[in-house]
């Protein structure tokens, strides 16, 4: 069943299973928005992007989506969204990196691209907490 969004641009769909197992689990979708993002770029706003990594079992991060690159923009609003599955019994930690893309944006590589900031979570921290999507980095605001 399709669930809609929450004011936290929060959708969830509910495919738990009806006994608690180690499958059991939703689908997440996350939106984001960037607020008062500084100018890396000399004579232009940045060029904005987030790319979210979820944490393996082995302690490396591996890449789960990324949003498109918005040209020129201090307060992006991203309208590419990103759906993860919400397993119940696993912590799954998140983390958000923002670049400003400069260069050919098909390319993967973050090579060459300025660093503006990142933001870690768990997706639980996400889902249940009401308190989000607000988290600080430095001078910037991610809201997911």
């Amino acid at each position: 069943r399709k669930g809609k969004g929450t004011k936290r641009r929060l959708a969830v769909w509910n495919e738990a299973l009806p006994t608690m197992d180690s499958k059991a689990r939703s689908h997440v979708e996350l939106t984001f928005r960037l607020r008062n993002l500084r100018s890396k770029d000399a004579f232009s706003k940045s060029d904005p992007c987030v790319i979210a990594y979820e944490k393996q079992r082995n302690g490396g991060w591996t890449e789960v989506g990324r949003t498109e690159v918005i040209q020129n923009a201090h307060n992006p609003d991203f309208s590419k969204r990103m759906r993860m599955a919400y397993y119940f019994e696993r912590t799954q930690e998140l983390k958000f990196e923002v670049w400003d893309w400069d260069t050919n944006v098909k390319q993967r590589s973050t090579a060459g691209q300025d660093y503006i900031g990142a933001v870690s979570t768990t997706l639980a921290n996400l889902v249940v907490d009401s308190g989000m999507p607000r988290k600080i980095l430095k001078r910037y605001v991610l809201v997911l």
